[in-house]
């Protein structure tokens, strides 16, 4: 992983020569992440004109194998699709993609080893601070705790994970926005009904699956559609809020 300044450095590096996937790692206006997606014969030659045509990204994480057990075409362009496949399952980024990209075919082994591959791919980037990338749900943790908010007719859940506050699968949010609601929540509401995350299911809205947002007040503002402070309306069972929870837990 380097940012987009140390570029020539990073180039310096061999694995840098070599096939691989990469991804480039930016964030909009409103600090919502964005990603693209890519694979190459030689990732650093690659991102190296994604330098001069693209203007989003800040940092790239590129991906590669041993001179001895290096990657092939077929293989790279595989791991490239499912990668695609699985930041839009997510939908916790914004992919800058203009193509799905598509799985070539490959032999059972080729394809075993491809997946091992993108499996302990995975697992590295948490630790680089990239969480928007792997299975549609957030792994089940042991000891989370839970909360829960009812207002406007709505309910949801949620559960404070490390990767961030997730409102769980089958929570409600309301249709109607109020003018209080700021543009960058607005356009995040309008991101999770375009992913999908967001269903309409009679006089509101539904998750249809977990979402990890940022704060409990994001979390609280996407779904009472208005700006909210999430630390007072998000409660544990007992109806401790957030912030009473969160001061007793620190003491």
């Amino acid at each position: 992983m380097f940012p987009r300044a140390l570029l020539g450095e990073a180039r310096k590096r061999p694995e840098l020569g070599r096939p691989g996937v990469y991804l480039l790692l930016g964030e909009d206006e409103d600090g919502f992440p964005e990603l693209y997606i890519g694979e190459a014969d030689d990732v650093g030659k690659r991102i190296a004109q994604h330098d001069q045509g693209k203007d989003f990204w800040t940092h790239a994480v590129v991906f590669t194998a041993s001179e001895d057990e290096g990657l092939d075409k077929a293989q790279t362009r595989y791991l490239e699709a499912r990668l695609i496949e699985l930041a839009k399952s997510r939908g916790q980024a914004k992919i800058k993609n203009q193509n799905q990209g598509s799985l070539p075919p490959l032999s059972e082994m080729d394809r075993a080893d491809a997946e091992q591959f993108l499996e302990n791919l995975l697992l590295c980037l948490p630790p680089l601070g990239v969480s928007f990338l792997g299975p549609k749900s957030p792994k089940k943790q042991a000891g989370v705790q839970k909360f829960y908010l009812s207002s406007k007719g709505v309910h949801a859940e949620a559960e404070l994970t490390a990767e961030g506050f997730v409102v769980k699968k089958g929570s409600q949010a309301v249709l109607k926005e109020t003018r209080s609601l700021p543009q960058s929540y607005k356009r995040l509401r309008q991101r999770l009904v375009e992913a999908g995350i967001l269903k309409t299911a009679g006089d509101h809205y539904v998750f249809t699956r977990d979402f990890v947002f940022s704060s409990p007040s994001a979390a609280a503002a996407a779904i009472r559609g208005g700006s909210t402070q999430g630390t007072t309306y998000w409660k544990t069972k007992d109806g401790t809020t957030f912030k009473e929870w969160l001061a007793a837990s620190s003491a």
